[in-house]
């Protein structure tokens, strides 16, 4: 393939991205089809299958872009800072400035993180790498968009955990700590505080708690919850 066809078709997967990006935030998951995307794309439902093997495979090359674009943002506002509590500090913002400057992605992001995806022989690859794969490990998983959005998950682990093992040897994070459960703990409670599931907006409605102050009592316990109990504020 020619290298103007090779751009050729990077550029139509991303617009062919682009439309169920925006279908995804305005209608959800289940909202967007593969025949409507192929029709606003301008292609042969049978083309779009060949970019996508089906909607599971769609929706996580959409995520994992998403995911890569937030990830590089945390990894250049992460490099200028000067130690470990202000490189967590400056990737919590990132997530919090990416949902205001980017609000129809943030929505089509937060539905696809609640999505099951297919990851095939996923659980053979974690069971014979200790829990820890290394991100050449998901090479078998056969569909290039789960593969990649799986790889960009480890990328983010280790991202955090870099920080983290920062963290503790400048004796601001938990020496004590299992890091990796930690990690993926915090990323999800750094999500639920943005966007309560049903019942937990009900209970928030139901006992007069602005969400935003909500969203700092969490930030708050997390923070309490890797620091050690002898550290000072940095």
């Amino acid at each position: 393939m020619s290298e103007r066809m090779e751009r050729r078709k990077k550029e139509r997967r991303n617009e062919i991205m682009d439309i169920a990006e925006k279908m995804i935030a305005q209608k959800g998951v289940q909202g967007m089809t593969m025949k409507e995307v192929a029709e606003k794309a301008d292609v042969a439902i049978g083309t779009l299958y060949v970019y996508f093997k089906n909607k599971n495979s769609l929706c996580a090359a959409v995520n994992a872009r998403i995911s890569k674009q937030m990830r590089v943002i945390m990894e250049e506002e992460s490099a200028s800072c000067s130690n470990a509590c202000k490189k967590i500090r400056a990737t919590t913002a990132v997530v919090f400035e990416f949902r205001e400057k980017y609000p129809d992605r943030w929505s089509a992001f937060k539905e696809l993180l609640l999505l099951n995806y297919d990851t095939e022989n996923i659980n053979d690859i974690y069971s014979n790498n200790d829990f820890n794969p290394e991100i050449n490990d998901f090479q078998d998983i056969s569909d290039e968009n789960i593969r990649d959005l799986l790889i960009e998950d480890k990328k983010m682990s280790h991202l955090m955990k870099d920080i983290y093992r920062q963290g503790i040897q400048e004796g601001c994070i938990r020496s004590e700590i299992d890091l990796m459960p930690t990690i993926i703990f915090m990323r999800m409670a750094l999500f639920m505080a943005l966007e309560p599931l049903p019942y937990a907006q009900r209970m928030l409605e139901a006992e007069n708690i602005d969400p935003e102050h909500f969203l700092e009592v969490a930030l708050d316990l997390t923070r309490h919850a890797v620091r050690p109990q002898s550290s000072k504020k940095r």
